[in-house]
């Protein structure tokens, strides 16, 4: 496996659960149940760290804003 292939391999492991986040969140909502708010931030939140990793930069602990920038 390359590098460039485990990379990919590592985004991947949040993009398939953040997909599965989404598809919950938009049920719920479409269904007025805004507890799907808390599913689409998982959703939003595990994509940002696939393109951290895709863009080569480690994903910090920090749920902080500011120290991600």
């Amino acid at each position: 496996m390359t590098p460039q292939e485990k990379i990919i391999s590592e985004a991947n492991k949040y993009v398939m659960p953040a997909v599965e986040d989404y598809l919950g969140a938009r049920c719920l909502l479409l269904n007025n149940i805004f507890v799907g708010l808390t599913l689409a931030h998982e959703a939003v939140e595990k994509l940002m760290k696939a393109i951290l990793i895709l863009e080569n930069i480690k994903p910090q602990k920090s749920h902080s804003l500011e120290k991600l920038s």
